[in-house]
């Protein structure tokens, strides 16, 4: 890094950290938070390293989750007697991420000045600090992974669909959905683009067999889990239960809690009780699946309503952001013609989490936005780079 750099990004990197104490000072917040689900994966970790492979001995259920998580606790695991090297390691990461997002607006839109404002943005963003590194299981290292793959989407726009780089992308993307199978959504987004990129080249067609290592992948974590648990499950057993409870016409288009599940389900749901978690995930994937092809309009219309919920904000800062991000990616769009074939994939990219999140989960505290939030914040980058050269021509 050059002195300019590295002083936006120290900037950065201290600024978010501060607001990130002081907001749990003052709602006199633990630093350090072990949750259920928290506990579930450092458990996982410890069994690892025992030689009992990834299973779970807490948690009542027979619950199967993405390994990744698990397998990148388990070197503090390894060499701490406790979860705090890992907490003091996400806070780290969490400064980083602002560092990081702070980066990624310079990469687009080429100001220091931008990259600053934006990384500024981050740390007084309160959905990134409200489900921050004070939690054992958090979005801190996935909001890394989400922001490495529009690092690595770009790279391949902006090298016009070379197939090395979509192998990169692809490969990387088959490994995030080890840690949460959030950006399943991304095997849509690039074949929309190996299609454009093959218009003008149609040798690079040959990046379909790039779409092998997802399958590979996956097949792999299945082939695991029938050999550890007797069942071959992909990346995880209970995404039907959520798909279910998001999709029920009878449930509300609103957030709920586990506390009062039952205000969201059929008596239907109550007969499955005997069931494993495997079976009745099964069920009631197929019961939702029914759902949505019966009543599709419905359907469509509970997705766009949840997706309006999911971008709720939490307070005028979080408002704000949304308005500046949200206005900064359609005046990119209209205006900045070079790069439109990124801006337009990047607004697909943002539209294809929403709608796969609100489609399989109705989850309240706005914890699944969080991730994605880096990403729109990059926009509001725009607006400041527009204003300010507006600014510079008239002074001039």
């Amino acid at each position: 890094m050059n002195r300019k750099s590295g002083f936006v990004y120290s900037i950065v990197f201290i600024f978010s950290l501060l607001v990130l104490f002081l907001y749990l000072t003052k709602v006199t917040m633990p630093f350090m938070n072990v949750t259920p689900d928290g506990l579930l994966y450092y458990n996982m970790a410890e069994n690892l390293l025992k030689g009992n492979g990834l299973i779970n001995q807490v948690r009542i259920e027979g619950i199967i989750v993405p390994p990744l998580f698990a397998v990148i606790l388990a070197p503090f695991a390894f060499l701490f007697d406790s979860e705090a090297p890992f907490f003091i390691f996400q806070y780290v990461l969490y400064g980083l991420n602002a560092v990081f997002t702070a980066f990624m607006a310079k990469k687009f839109f080429n100001s220091y000045f931008v990259a600053l404002v934006v990384g500024l943005l981050y740390g007084i963003q309160p959905v990134l600090f409200r489900n921050g590194p004070q939690y054992l299981l958090t979005e801190t290292i996935f909001i890394t992974l989400i922001l490495i793959s529009v690092l690595l989407l770009k790279k391949w726009i902006d090298s016009g669909g070379a197939i090395k780089n979509a192998g990169w992308l692809i490969t990387f993307i088959s490994l995030t959905l080890l840690f949460r199978p959030h950006l399943l959504f991304m095997f849509v987004l690039i074949g929309m683009l190996v299609l454009f990129f093959a218009i003008k080249d149609k040798k690079k067609l040959v990046i379909i067999v790039f779409a092998t290592i997802p399958i590979v992948v996956l097949s792999i974590n299945g082939l695991y889990n029938k050999s550890l648990h007797g069942e071959f499950v992909t990346l995880e057993n209970y995404s039907g239960q959520n798909m279910y409870i998001a999709n029920n016409p009878e449930s509300k288009v609103a957030f709920y809690a586990t506390t009062i599940q039952d205000q969201f389900v059929e008596p239907y749901y109550f007969t499955l009780t005997d069931k494993t978690l495997s079976e009745k995930s099964t069920l009631l994937k197929k019961r939702a699946l029914n759902y949505i092809v019966d009543e599709p309009v419905d359907t469509l219309k509970r997705t766009v309503g949840k997706m309006m919920l999911f971008f709720k904000p939490l307070d005028k800062i979080d408002l704000l952001s949304i308005l500046l991000s949200m206005t900064g990616l359609v005046a990119a769009i209209l205006f900045d013609k070079k790069r439109r074939v990124l801006h337009i994939s990047m607004l697909i990219y943002m539209i294809g989490f929403t709608s796969l999140t609100a489609l399989g989960l109705l989850i309240g505290g706005q914890r699944y936005r969080a991730p994605l939030t880096p990403v729109y914040l990059i926009y509001s980058g725009y607006l400041v780079i527009s204003v300010k050269t507006l600014f510079f021509h008239q002074k001039k």
